[in-house]
């Protein structure tokens, strides 16, 4: 009987047709004294629509892609399709598979039918990123979107800014991916083809504000996909940063978070 767990024991609890492991592992709580810098992405949003000078609005475009939100969606599209520059245009469809949301693929596929060839170039990769054709070396499908969120209304941007997060940290492994073809939900048939095992990473993601400090904790749930049996449960972290509830600081509270169950994480779907 084989076990896993999030840098703790394991509890093996046996059942008719399958195990259960039960991972009891400790919250972590982390207090940490980080000042988000308000409204970094609308800043970067800003100059990217509006910046006369396109080495400005290029980087912007690539800072963009890195922050993993949601807010930067129509900015990134607006440059792909209208920035004077190629350089910049190419940047903004490179930023959109970095988010990995796969109402991006829309906007990519309308960027093919540009005359200007490095753009294509670039949009071709991006397309490949975001909705991957080729699979070679991979053993692993984990699918995020049953993240489920507790907490007051404003913070719900927390759920597309973890899942953005845990998405680079797993594929980072190098044999997980969170993409199927032409953007689709693979089959049980089609992994068993592959010979890829799949699973759902169900993530609680809870954000409370109190006292000038913003608490964001992750509680991560393995099951097997696309049955839905439970495999993994307990575990997690919490982290508090000072800030105010906005989308920065949640951003910054949920780096730290995903930092701290990462690799636990990443052993964990090894190990089932």
């Amino acid at each position: 009987m084989r076990t896993a767990a999030f840098g703790g024991d394991a509890w093996r609890i046996s059942g008719r047709r399958h195990v259960l492991v039960a991972l009891l592992v400790a919250t972590w709580v982390v207090l940490l004294s980080v000042s988000a810098r308000a409204g970094s992405v609308s800043g970067l949003v800003s100059k990217l629509k509006n910046h006369p000078n396109y080495k400005v609005r290029l980087t912007a475009a690539l800072v963009l892609g890195k922050k993993c939100d949601p807010r930067a969606f129509d900015a990134l599209v607006f440059a792909l399709k209208s920035d004077a520059n190629p350089l910049v245009r190419g940047a903004a469809a490179n930023s959109l598979a970095r988010m990995g949301l796969p109402q991006a693929a829309g906007a990519l596929k309308a960027a093919l039918r540009t005359h200007n060839s490095l753009v294509k170039s670039q949009v071709k990769r991006a397309l490949g990123r975001l909705c991957p054709s080729k699979l070679s070396g991979i053993t692993r499908y984990v699918n995020l979107d049953r993240m489920i969120y507790h907490g007051p209304a404003a913070g719900k941007i927390a759920v597309a800014l973890a899942r953005c997060r845990l998405a680079g940290a797993l594929t980072r492994s190098g044999d997980v991916t969170v993409r199927w073809r032409r953007c689709k939900r693979p089959s049980r048939r089609e992994l068993a083809r592959r010979h890829i095992k799949g699973y759902y990473l169900d993530v609680v993601v809870k954000i409370r504000e109190k006292h000038g400090m913003v608490s964001c904790k992750l509680t991560p749930t393995f099951f097997s996909y696309p049955r839905a049996k439970l495999l993994t449960t307990g575990g997690g972290a919490r982290v508090k940063v000072s800030g105010s509830l906005n989308a920065d600081t949640i951003g910054t509270c949920l780096d730290y978070a995903v930092k701290a169950i990462k690799s636990d994480v990443v052993q964990t779907l090894h190990r089932l």
